[in-house]
């Protein structure tokens, strides 16, 4: 686990959802020194306090300790139904 990273994660987390390390603390029962030290790489939240923030901000527990956000789901929907409509076409053309 990269702490720097873990840190860099949860700074955009609060920032994305327009928190300042106060309103963020508050929201995970913590000061906001912790929130501080977190994302400045010097530690790392605890596991009740990583599951806290993956429920209240809707991000995995993996994504947050591997500090990258992974695709969405939404992204393969997409191309599945961009591979039906070239489907469809194809057999139009086809016939």
């Amino acid at each position: 686990m990269d702490q720097v990273k873990i840190g860099k994660f949860i700074y955009n987390l609060r920032k994305k959802n327009n928190l300042t390390q106060s309103e963020f603390a508050n929201k995970l029962n913590v000061t906001s020194q912790a929130v501080s030290k977190w994302e400045n790489g010097r530690g790392i939240p605890d596991i009740e306090i990583l599951k806290h923030i993956s429920e209240e901000f809707h991000v995995d527990i993996k994504e947050i300790l591997e500090g990258e956000e992974k695709r969405k789901k939404k992204n393969h929907y997409v191309l599945l139904i961009l591979f039906c409509v070239i489907i469809i076409f194809l057999s139009l053309f086809l016939i």
